[in-house]
């Protein structure tokens, strides 16, 4: 996906209610319309009834402008669970980057799991994110081997701590 401007939908990239295996997916040199109605930048539903495996994702030179969204939303997705007796599989995603992103948006985001969900090797590079002073803090603990790189909110440096 390049050279693309978003003006609404639930992210530049969303994954999950349906789908099991995805990878190898660059988003590059893509910006939000102003106005926009744009959730996030990349979506990942966890669907807690459904192998999934997102591998492989990387968003480069990405402007946000708006006061809305947030540039990673991953979550448990549960709208029609049923294990149909069967046990609960794994979900999984690893090596995402997102890198060289500016402007404002909504907050920077956050990754969170449910049972057996596992989270690896993000990184995070040349990130200069204005948000709202009353947005949530990234929420990014969920994840093994992360990698902040001159990641800024709001002006400050932000280490993950």
């Amino acid at each position: 996906v390049s050279d693309c401007t978003f003006a609404a939908g639930n992210g530049f990239v969303t994954c999950g209610s349906e789908a099991s295996i995805i990878r190898d997916v660059v988003v590059e040199n893509c910006r939000t319309a102003e106005p926009h109605r744009v959730a996030c930048v990349l979506r990942l539903k966890m669907r807690t009834d459904t192998p999934q495996h997102y591998s492989d994702m990387h968003f480069n030179n990405i402007t946000l402008g708006g006061s809305t969204g947030a540039l990673i939303a991953v979550a448990p997705w549960t709208q029609y669970f049923d294990l149909k007796g069967k046990p609960q599989p794994t979900r999984s995603a690893d090596n995402i980057s997102i890198s060289n992103v500016k402007g404002s948006f909504g907050s920077f985001g956050s990754v969170a799991g449910g049972p057996g969900d596992t989270f690896e090797n993000f990184t995070f590079e040349n990130i200069d994110l204005t948000v709202p002073e009353n947005a949530r803090p990234p929420r990014l603990s969920a994840i093994k081997d992360l990698k902040l790189t001159n990641v800024k909110i709001n002006g400050a440096p932000y280490t993950g701590q």
